[in-house]
């Protein structure tokens, strides 16, 4: 079950903001500054770098946490058992940009320490809504010290909408590795949306027999606000003249109340 709790409160200039998601155990509270376009935020969450994407078997994010392919890797350091950690971060938004910096500890690691940044923009013409950003992580205590830089972006008009993302990473496994996902998305009508995507991972952009490819299409189906069904379909394809895994078929429940 998750619940949201939000409070905010305003003292002549200044703006507090407080939220609670009991489920990720999140909780922070923020204060807005200078006319409301800064503020700072601290609690406990996750740090603010690329799409956030909920599906954790994008590429980018989690992908593959039991390997199945035989890479030391399959996917981005950010899988679903890491858990919230202390958060301190300083934004801005001015206009249609908005920019932060931030620190979070133990978020990766125990003992680790790290810091991560943002930078997003949105704008339109005419019917055409865009958006394009760029966000870097680095962890700084680590041995191999982790560095990763990301680029993201999407475009929607009408029913039709596109989003992706690229990030690479420097000393994930030994040298640098890349993933990417981009999705297309036709919402056919109230409650109806279909998806094709493409992501990928390469563990080691020197060592290019070990990259996996990963076409999705699928259907999510919201027959209440409450209820999201997912139905997919997957091809994975694998460099190197490795034969392919097969097609899965998975079907996913989401429930909010």
């Amino acid at each position: 079950m998750q619940a949201n709790f939000h409070i905010k409160t305003e003292v002549k200039k200044l703006t507090v903001l407080a939220e609670l998601a009991t489920l990720q155990s999140d909780y922070g509270i923020q204060f807005r500054l200078n006319g409301k376009i800064g503020y700072v935020k601290t609690g406990i969450g996750k740090p603010s770098f690329g799409l956030k994407l909920d599906d954790h078997t994008v590429f980018t994010r989690g992908g593959n946490i039991r390997l199945i392919h035989g890479n030391h890797r399959e996917g981005m350091p950010f899988v679903p058992a890491l858990k919230n950690a202390p958060f301190l971060e300083l934004g801005h938004y001015k206009g249609n940009t908005h920019y932060s910096f931030g620190m979070i500890k133990g978020y990766l690691y125990e003992k680790s320490e790290s810091s991560y940044g943002r930078l997003e923009h949105f704008f339109s013409n005419g019917s055409l809504n865009k958006m394009i950003g760029a966000s870097f992580f680095r962890e700084t205590t680590a041995a191999k010290d982790l560095q990763m830089v990301n680029l993201f972006g999407g475009l929607n008009r009408g029913n039709l909408s596109w989003m992706g993302e690229v990030t690479v990473a420097e000393n994930l496994v030994s040298d640098r590795s890349i993933a990417s996902y981009s999705e297309l998305t036709w919402n056919v009508k109230k409650g109806y949306t279909i998806l094709a995507r493409i992501d990928f991972f390469d563990e080691s952009m020197i060592y290019t027999e070990d990259a996996i490819r990963r076409t999705t299409f699928g259907l999510n189906y919201v027959p209440l606000p409450l209820v999201d069904i997912k139905f997919q379909i997957r091809s994975t394809q694998l460099s190197g003249g490795v034969p392919s895994k097969g097609i899965e078929f998975l079907s996913q429940l989401h429930l909010w109340f």
